[in-house]
């Protein structure tokens, strides 16, 4: 292999797509692997801003699935057209011979000479966290307990709106680092009449870099249930509630952890302030549970996915 390799990765709309391919190109790279990456994605996308930092970026035409009435549903049939021909004028003569998935249910659904498992791919980045320099760089008290609660690079507001009707009742037995969301950022009214308590409570709009660290900090986590964020708390043994976005490939990743009996589920179209609080507080204050669902949720995904990936795409461009 040692001519250069010339690499299309293609994901987005949500960071669940774009991360497992960061891992891929991550772990080829820190190999020493010489290949020149370009990444397909859609002008809109979440992914846009992020990896036209990191390499070459062409964005091409893409529709969008709505279960509500707009009138963009009458120009989309349009644009998956554009987007079809802009992906061929791409990719040209590349022609995949192989496809990976993440789960071993899958495999049935494809030809068993052209499928392979290799797990999803976690950045290696996250996987380095310090929890020391962690305590550091989000002022907590090391002797507490840390919630962390994502919604998502988005935020989620229902993610949201329990933790805020809950922060008086968690604030007795823990401290809290929230991640609200870009332009979620909720001033918390009353929170002098709880005195040094209030202090326990950390809101952030948005964690990037400090992300592994942030994992590395956290007791329990709340967030959603994209793919990837599943893959490294599956890799980081993190015990987690899970709230999946409704009608939401998010609900069949989520029902996969949770007949493993690694995460604890919660409906977010059911759910109350008081089943969130007594969950989280349960959860806690049982040294044991947390233990249970760190080994279980450890044992679901498949580990060094990254590394069995760029290993399957090493024979696939072997000379």
């Amino acid at each position: 292999m040692d001519q250069n390799l010339k690499i299309i990765l293609s994901g987005g709309g949500t960071m669940g797509s774009v991360v497992p391919l960061l891992a891929v190109r991550d772990i080829m790279l820190a190999q020493g692997q010489k290949v020149e990456f370009l990444w397909v994605g859609t002008e809109a996308g979440v992914e846009k801003e992020l990896i036209s930092k990191e390499m070459n970026f062409k964005s091409i035409q893409s529709g969008k699935l709505r279960r509500y009435f707009s009138w963009q549903n009458f120009l989309d049939p349009l644009r998956l057209i554009i987007g079809i021909f802009q992906s061929l004028a791409l990719i040209r003569s590349f022609r995949p011979n192989l496809i990976t998935v993440a789960f071993d249910s899958l495999l049935k659904s494809f030809d068993p000479n052209k499928v392979r498992l290799v797990g999803n791919p976690v950045r290696p980045r996250m996987l380095a966290g310090d929890k020391a320099r962690g305590m550091t760089i989000f002022n907590l008290i090391p002797e507490l307990t840390t919630l962390v609660v994502m919604g998502g690079s988005l935020g989620a507001e229902k993610i949201n709106e329990l933790l805020f009707q809950a922060i008086p009742s968690l604030i007795e037995s823990c401290q809290i680092i929230h991640v609200v969301g870009k332009g979620k950022m909720v001033e918390w009214s009353d929170k002098e009449k709880f005195g040094e308590l209030a202090k326990r409570y950390h809101p952030y709009e948005y964690v990037n870099q400090e992300m592994p660290d942030l994992y590395a900090v956290a007791d329990l986590i709340v967030c959603r249930a994209g793919l990837a964020t599943l893959s490294e708390l599956s890799a980081l043994k993190k015990p987690a509630i899970i709230i999946p976005i409704p009608r939401n490939q998010q609900v069949a990743n989520a029902d996969y952890f949770a007949k493993q009996n690694a995460v604890i589920l919660l409906n977010q179209e059911s759910v109350t302030s008081e089943e969130f609080i007594e969950t989280v507080l349960g959860l806690l204050s049982s040294a044991g549970s947390l233990s249970n669902l760190s080994r279980r949720i450890s044992e679901v995904m498949i580990a060094d996915a990254g590394e069995k990936f760029v290993e399957v795409v090493k024979k696939i461009v072997q000379p």
